[in-house]
């Protein structure tokens, strides 16, 4: 038997690991050996490392037995290389390099001023969009509860109760809480940034409650705060592709000509039931309608979704047809916006000092006709709805029905009827009062008597919904009847109508 010996060389490698820093230095990866294939896998690489040098590979070759066979095997005259197996590099992962975080640097002490809130005495300075609190004490070791700084939304030459309707709503994103800690005297709050482009100064304040219970208030700045222009969003608007509106959708349509039965429901308004009465147009009250101005430019801001964008698109889609005077459509900046919608979670701080509608627990919508000032030329009102619902397609058709002239009326089954028997499209009867509203012989404040004289419509025919409301629920026109049966389909095929149903 021969026996046939072959070296076999073994290479270690040793890889390095690679530390990144940044701050705080991240710890090296361990040591990667890359194994290395063998030609003959029967023999053993031993690797003896030494302590004062590197690693050396040290290769032992034993003689391997072959088994007699038959046929004496007769060594190759020459030799065969073994095959090199490539071997694939072996990937070290590189630790993430951690981002410094600046440390704030506090403003001179003769740019603090002094203040007292709640029996704890601090001082303040802004640098650099950061407000700077110091103190040698603790809120808390003056008895402070809570403590909390307010940014407050200010416009110049206006009232705080004013600012809500002077804004067009938009001062409604701007109340903002932030919670400070009572166990540290000194302590460092980024002043918020814009939320929408409308601009608006800040009035800050320190509030809290006492360990008494006993809340109190305090403004640090004598003057408003004014934010730099960067800090806000762009004064352009977009609207995603899902919004842009077909206003041929509905062609052709045939308006039906007005009826009693629309006009009464236009010109008063109901407590969701059979009692109708006056409405008030211009700080009057009487009998009148209320109609939109002819140009209205739509704008999203808050916590919008994309089905709030389809939900505004499927509506001027229907105006197209049932109001072919009413000029409405996406506004493409700030400064075109005449009917602002804001989607925003009602927190306690609106509901304390701009609006107590504002539901903190619950779903709540408004829709406010004001013409607005500031940074807007004109607006005819703007849409509040909160967030705090399982979706806002429902409130959202119900407050662009009073944008567009709708009042609340006593009928089942219609978007301006009861809130317990209220449909989430406009049914029949609202797009019969839409196109009344929005007619072109219409003028906004009119009364009812000169509008049933206008269309010729018959007194006896009026006095009999008068009389009997409870007959406003009669069936309108065929053509209300189909279109709001398309809108039906429509909501139901929504994402907050399949939710509705379930699904």
């Amino acid at each position: 038997m021969k026996l046939v010996n072959y070296i076999i060389l073994s290479l270690v490698i040793t890889a390095v690991g690679i530390a990144c820093g940044g701050g705080d230095t991240a710890p090296a990866p361990a040591a990667t050996t890359a194994p290395v294939a063998t030609a003959v896998p029967k023999a053993t690489a031993t690797a003896v490392p030494k302590p004062t040098k590197a690693p050396v590979a040290t290769a032992v070759s034993e003689p391997t037995p072959v088994p007699p066979t038959a046929t004496p095997v007769t060594p190759t005259a020459t030799p065969i290389p073994p095959t090199a197996t490539p071997i694939p590099p072996t990937a070290t992962p590189v630790p993430p390099t951690a981002t410094p975080v600046p440390t704030p640097v506090f403003p001179s002490t003769d740019l603090f001023t002094s203040f007292s809130a709640g029996g704890w005495n601090a001082s303040y300075a802004i640098d650099n969009g950061s407000l700077f609190l110091l103190s040698t004490e603790t809120p808390e070791s003056k008895s402070v509860e809570s403590l909390n700084l307010d940014f407050i939304p200010a416009m110049v030459g206006q009232t705080h109760s004013n600012l809500k309707n002077q804004s067009l709503g938009f001062a409604l994103h701007e109340y903002t809480r932030i919670e400070l800690d009572i166990n540290k005297g000194t302590q460092v709050v980024s002043i918020p940034a814009g939320k929408t482009p409308f601009k608006l100064d800040l009035n800050i304040a320190v509030s809290g409650k006492g360990s008494d219970g006993n809340p109190f208030s305090t403004i640090m700045l004598k003057e408003q705060y004014t934010r730099s222009d960067d800090s806000y969003p762009s004064a352009e608007l977009s609207v995603p592709s899902n919004g842009i509106p077909d206003t041929d959708k509905y062609k052709p349509f045939s308006i039906p000509a007005p009826t009693a039965q629309g006009l009464f429901l236009a010109t008063s308004q109901s407590n969701y039931d059979d009692n109708y009465g006056e409405v008030r147009v211009n700080n009057s009250e009487g009998y009148f309608v209320k109609k939109p101005t002819s140009t209205l430019r739509v704008g999203l801001f808050g916590d919008v979704k994309s089905e709030d964008y389809e939900t505004i698109r499927d509506y001027i889609e229907v105006l197209a047809v049932v109001a072919p005077d009413l000029d409405i459509a996406w506004a493409n900046n700030i400064s075109e916006v005449t009917l602002p919608i804001h989607l925003l979670s009602c927190t306690e701080l609106i509901n304390e000092t701009i609006d107590q509608h504002c539901n903190t627990s619950g779903p709540s919508g408004g829709f406010s006709d004001q013409w607005g000032s500031g940074n807007l030329a004109t607006g005819w009102g703007f849409i509040r709805v909160s967030d705090q619902q399982m979706g806002s397609r429902h409130t959202l058709t119900h407050e662009l029905g009073h944008a567009v002239g709708l009042w609340h009326s006593g009928v089942d089954g219609v978007s301006m009827g009861p809130p317990n028997n209220q449909a989430g499209y406009w049914a029949a009867h609202d797009l019969m009062v839409v196109a009344l509203v929005n007619n072109s012989a219409v003028v906004s404040g009119q009364t009812r008597e000169e509008i049933r004289v206008e269309f010729n419509i018959a007194d006896d025919e009026l006095q009999g919904f008068i009389n009997n409301p409870a007959t406003l629920s009669n069936t309108p026109d065929a053509a209300w009847v189909e279109l709001g049966d398309k809108l039906k389909t429509q909501f139901d095929n929504s994402s907050m109508g399949k939710r509705l149903q379930g699904g």
